[in-house]
């Protein structure tokens, strides 16, 4: 199932603006962000937040050679990471939406599945109430617990 709307009418980089946004990648709500920079960027930030171990950091002042470089990279990574759809680096420069957004889809699926997972990793139970041992019973009858709430 896509996250994107595919119906002939969709803008697609509209929706691909509102799905990184919805996935978390705020940096899609600028409007003056240049189309190939917000591409690139999304797939950087989606790959970064599944698989920590690349550094695909993008630099607002990079020029178009090393954004395409960048895009080279991500290419090879998305191989790596054995996503089901091929993309090449011209398809990212040439805006080629019919190509990307089945990429981006999987990885922004991936980033839900990271979340998910790493929700479940983190989140901690509260204690169970225990049966009162005889030392509480003890501490509580002593008066001890009054005063250590005033």
């Amino acid at each position: 199932m896509s996250i994107f709307d595919t119906g002939a009418e969709s803008d697609p980089f509209s929706d691909l603006s509102r799905g990184l946004v919805d996935a978390g990648y705020f940096r899609a709500r600028i409007s003056s962000l240049p189309k190939f920079d917000l591409l690139v960027g999304g797939l950087a930030w989606a790959i970064t937040l599944i698989n920590m171990e690349v550094d695909l950091s993008l630099d607002d002042q990079a020029n178009l050679g090393q954004k395409i470089k960048l895009a080279e990279i991500i290419c090879k990574v998305l191989t790596r990471m054995k996503c089901p759809h091929r993309l090449m680096a011209h398809q990212i420069q040439g805006l080629d939406f019919p190509a990307v957004l089945p990429v981006m889809d999987w990885l922004l699926q991936k980033v839900v599945e990271v979340r998910a997972e790493n929700e479940a990793a983190t989140c901690v139970s509260l204690p169970s109430p225990r049966t009162p041992t005889p030392a509480d019973t003890a501490f509580q009858a002593s008066g001890h617990a009054a005063r250590a709430g005033d």
